[in-house]
Formats: C-alpha cells, sequence, structure tokens
C-alpha cells in the first residue's frame, strides 16, 4: 500500500500507460503532477519516479532521453 500522495498518483498514470494502454493520458497526468510537485525543485523521489515514468510515455525519443536524464539527475546524491 503506498502512503504517499504523490507516488499514487504517479502509479495511477502508470496503471494508465501499462494496463489500460492510455499513453497520452498518462502523460497528461503526469505533466500535471509534475506542475504540482514544482517540476525540478520537488522532492527528488518524487522527481525520480515521476521522470522516469514520464519518460515511458513520450513519443519522441529526445523528449524520452531528457526525460531519464532529469530521474537520473534527482537520483544522485551529490546533486
Amino acid at each position: 500500500m503506498i502512503n504517499d500522495a504523490t507516488l499514487a498518483r504517479i502509479n495511477q498514470g502508470v496503471q494508465l500507460h501499462h494496463h489500460q494502454g492510455q499513453r497520452e493520458a498518462a502523460r497528461d497526468l503526469f505533466a500535471q503532477i509534475w506542475d504540482e510537485i514544482g517540476g525540478q525543485r520537488g522532492d527528488p523521489l518524487h522527481i525520480c519516479v515521476l521522470a522516469h515514468a514520464m519518460a515511458d510515455v513520450q513519443d519522441d525519443v529526445q523528449q524520452e532521453l531528457i526525460w531519464d536524464q532529469r530521474a537520473l539527475a534527482a537520483a544522485d546524491p551529490r546533486g
């Protein structure tokens, strides 16, 4: 059970994508969450998980790479 509301919402987007095939709806939800958490100024855990999930729903490989790089940057303890 997820007790973190932001992680729970990210999981909703993951479910939209992986289990319901609603890639665009997931991308829209992830974008909304990204804004709500303050983008790259948000909690590193939320940024890492959200950016990784957002990468998976990109249509453009360059955008996918940008989102994966955001996830990796958030996971780096050195900042």
